[in-house]
């Protein structure tokens, strides 16, 4: 979920980055501030400090050079795996499908699945800055594509190395399983979501691969997006972040109503998810581009914007499902993307003292974003073995409550997770991830000493 994000990698300053803001402050000052909020790209590296204008006018104190990581945007992503896990391990028959308090918690926590637009609106923002930030290396695109080399496909193909090709030595298949297996190569090939695979990843009782598909869009993402990175400036690269942004509603609109309709295809495609990616981006972009950046919402804007989307998300969920034409599920999709967008940029415009910089940097939501990428992947593929193992209303036979019971299994579900999410990262991801110092930007070989 690097999903978009780069998922489970710590955020950091870049020294380019920056000296940019520096000289676009008002007074020309790069005056230091210890800790607060930055703006920072992904695996990018951390520099000089300085004080940097948003889009609203307020300067926003970038990191020190002993602080590189920036927790307000780590806790972001700690925010949107949290979603995941909660939509993906929700138990709807245990507090009643048709009672008060199980529609009322499906609307919930079926909500959660957003948390997969807000990884797109990372991913975007932070690839864009590392991209834009280095393209003026020596060998920016070899530096760049060995880095998410080593950063995604370890865990990925070692996941599919675990469940395809392992797995089956040790137990029995079951008829989905057998169909992954037959349709395995769209899944080595980060093809799953395409249109004409069969759509056949959730089918299984043993294990689950649907979750994949975000994965796919980012690395389309991570392939495509650094030629044109590359090959654009700064404002043409802004028009193309606004057109792929209208391209995401108007390609799931003509899906929806000329295709698909409701189908996965439509949730699941590139060109239909590429709009969160693209609202991501454009934040990198105009944040690099004094003129750019007046294109963003000033504070009475952005407030009145920002609250506007939020009202639509919570109208949304508790919209009536008989209500809900395909078209209309299209145009939510597409406020969603808008207000991660929203927020994003409320989470880079924080203060230090500002209540939510304390709830977004805390030790619980930054810890949850450092192991994200380990725990989208391992918990989607555990989730039928989960499901037989902690069914706790069968065990209690009715004698505990069905909430108590929903509880005990999120802690159970996501701590068990987080355990081999963290063993993942610590014992098989580090090593892979120790190489990136043969592939590191020039920044950070210039603070090094070296």
């Amino acid at each position: 979920m690097n999903i978009g994000i780069e998922l489970g990698s710590s955020l950091e300053t870049n020294a380019r980055m920056n000296r940019l803001r520096n000289a676009s402050s008002p007074d020309g000052s790069s005056s230091a501030s210890a800790g607060g909020a930055a703006l920072v790209k992904a695996g990018a590296e951390n520099a000089d400090s300085g004080a940097g204008v948003t889009g609203c006018g307020r300067e926003v104190p970038v990191a020190s050079p002993r602080a590189p990581h920036v927790p307000s945007l780590d806790g972001l992503r700690g925010v949107a795996i949290l979603l995941i896990l909660l939509v993906h391990f929700y138990q709807k028959p245990w507090l009643g499908e048709n009672t008060a308090l199980g529609l009322a918690s499906a609307r919930i926590f079926g909500f959660g699945r957003y948390g997969v637009e807000l990884f797109f609106v990372l991913s975007g923002f932070l690839i864009t800055g590392i991209l834009i930030d280095t393209r003026n290396e020596q060998r920016a695109l070899r530096k760049f594509y060995m880095r998410r080399f080593l950063r995604i496909f370890p865990l990925y193909y070692g996941a599919l190395v675990a469940v395809l090709w392992v797995a089956p030595h040790f137990i029995v298949l079951d008829p989905g399983a057998q169909k992954i297996l037959s349709g395995q190569v769209w899944l080595w090939t980060y093809l799953s979501n395409f249109p004409t695979a069969p759509h056949i990843w959730d089918d299984s009782n043993l294990f689950l691969l649907g979750h994949f598909w975000s994965l796919c869009v980012e690395e389309h993402f991570y392939i495509f997006w650094p030629i044109a990175v590359i090959c654009l400036s700064k404002r043409s690269l802004f028009w193309l972040c606004l057109f792929l942004l209208g391209f995401g509603f108007v390609s799931r609109s003509a899906t929806a109503m000329f295709g698909a309709g409701e189908s996965s295809i439509w949730m699941w495609l590139t060109f239909q998810r590429i709009d969160g990616l693209a609202i991501g981006a454009l934040i990198a972009v105009s944040f690099r581009s004094k003129q750019l950046r007046e294109f963003l919402p000033k504070r009475g804007l952005f407030r009145v914007c920002f609250a506007a989307l939020a009202c639509l998300c919570l109208l949304w969920m508790w919209w009536p499902r008989r209500w809900h034409p395909t078209q209309m599920d299209v145009f939510a999709e597409t406020v969603v993307v808008l207000f991660c967008g929203f927020l994003l940029l409320f989470t880079l415009r924080l203060r230090p003292q500002d209540r939510w910089q304390r709830v977004l940097s805390s030790r619980a939501l930054t810890t949850m974003g450092k192991y994200s990428y380990g725990l989208y992947i391992i918990h989607g593929i555990l989730r039928p073995w989960f499901a037989k193992t902690f069914n706790f209303m069968a065990l209690s036979k009715g004698s505990i409550p069905p909430l108590v019971c929903l509880f005990g299994y999120y802690v159970a579900t996501i701590g068990i997770s987080f355990i081999l999410a963290y063993c993942s990262f610590h014992i098989y991801e580090k090593p892979w991830l120790s190489l990136k110092r043969y592939f590191g930007y020039e920044a950070k070989r210039r603070q090094c000493g070296d």
